[in-house]
C-alpha cells in the first residue's frame, strides 16, 4: 500500500473515531436529566433575619423571612430590577395583599433628591411640576444609610398608584423610590398598621454597597 493510500485510510479511521466520540458524548448528556441551577442561599444574620442584596444596583436590606416573600422582575425599559416584597404575617394577610416595592431609577446627573423628584414626577405623570406644588417640610426629611430622603405623596396623588406614599432618596447615579404598597383593587385606607411598621423597620436596614 503506497503512502497516499495509507494517509487516506488513517484520515478515515480518525474521522470515524471522532464521530463515534461525539455521538457517545451527546448520548450521555441526553440521558442526564436537566438540573435547575440552585437558588442563591440567603445570608442569614445573627438575629435570624435574612439579607437581600442587589449587587447590580448596589444596595441591600434585611428582612424577617417568616413574614416576607420576595419577588423580582426586570421589565423592558427597566435598567435595574424591581423588588416586590409581600408581607405575609396573619395580621397583614387579613387586609389582603400588602407589602413594599423598591424601584431603582438611573440618575445619570447625580441630582440631589430635591431635584430628582420633579423629573421623576414628570416621567410618571407626564405633567410639569410647578414650584409651588413641591415644597417638602422638615418633617418630610429622613436619612437612609446617611443619604437624605424625602417622604412624599406627590407621585401617588399625581397618577394611579398602589403606594400609600413614597420615600425617595438618591445614591450617586441611582435614585430609589420605595413605599408601602397594596393591591390595586384594595382601599388604601385599609393598610394594616403592621404593614407600615414592618416597612419602616426593613427600610431602616437599607445599606449601600456602591
Amino acid at each position: 500500500m503506497n503512502t497516499q493510500k495509507k494517509s487516506l485510510l488513517i484520515s478515515l479511521l480518525l474521522g470515524v473515531a471522532l464521530l463515534f466520540g461525539i455521538t457517545q458524548s451527546i448520548s450521555a448528556n441526553a440521558s442526564q436529566p436537566y438540573q435547575t441551577p440552585p437558588s442563591p442561599t440567603p445570608e442569614v444574620l445573627e438575629n435570624g433575619w435574612y439579607r437581600f442584596t442587589d449587587e447590580e444596583a448596589g444596595y441591600s436590606f434585611d428582612y424577617p423571612p417568616e413574614f416576607v416573600l420576595i419577588q423580582t422582575s426586570k421589565n423592558k425599559g427597566n435598567t435595574y430590577k424591581i423588588v416586590y416584597i409581600q408581607f405575609v404575617s396573619p395580621e397583614v394577610l387579613q387586609h389582603g395583599y400588602q407589602g413594599m416595592t423598591i424601584f431603582v431609577e438611573p440618575n445619570p446627573e447625580s441630582l440631589p433628591v430635591e431635584n430628582f423628584i420633579p423629573k421623576y414626577y414628570t416621567k410618571i405623570t407626564h405633567k410639569i411640576l410647578t414650584t409651588n406644588s413641591f415644597s417638602p417640610t422638615a418633617e418630610d426629611y429622613l436619612m437612609i444609610d446617611g443619604k437624605q430622603a424625602i417622604k412624599t405623596t406627590l407621585i401617588t396623588s399625581g397618577a394611579p398608584s398602589t403606594f400609600l406614599y413614597n420615600i425617595i432618596f438618591v445614591n450617586n447615579d441611582k435614585a430609589f423610590v420605595v413605599g408601602p404598597s397594596f393591591a390595586i383593587m384594595d382601599d388604601p385606607e385599609d393598610i394594616s398598621p403592621q404593614t407600615e411598621e414592618l416597612f419602616l423597620e426593613i427600610l431602616s436596614t437599607f445599606s449601600f454597597s456602591q
